[in-house]
């Protein structure tokens, strides 16, 4: 059995970006959103992850400290 880091997320309970999908879409596209809103606004909300995710890589290079950016 895997070590427990005490104020860890357990694994069953951690969301994934699937998840914020679902959550994003339910709160912004209007009930009768064409096939092509959803589509689209789910391309940029990946778009806009992968953004982020590419942000925070390039930040934690190995010669920069954790806080610098």
């Amino acid at each position: 059995m895997a070590e427990r880091i005490e104020g860890a997320i357990p694994l069953r309970e951690r969301r994934t970006l699937s998840d914020e999908w679902g959550d994003f879409s339910k709160a912004i596209l209007p009930a009768g959103a064409s096939e092509i809103q959803r589509v689209e606004t789910r391309r940029a909300f990946y778009a806009g992850a992968s953004s982020m995710l590419a942000l925070i890589s390039d930040g934690l290079d190995a010669d920069k400290e954790a806080t610098e950016l």
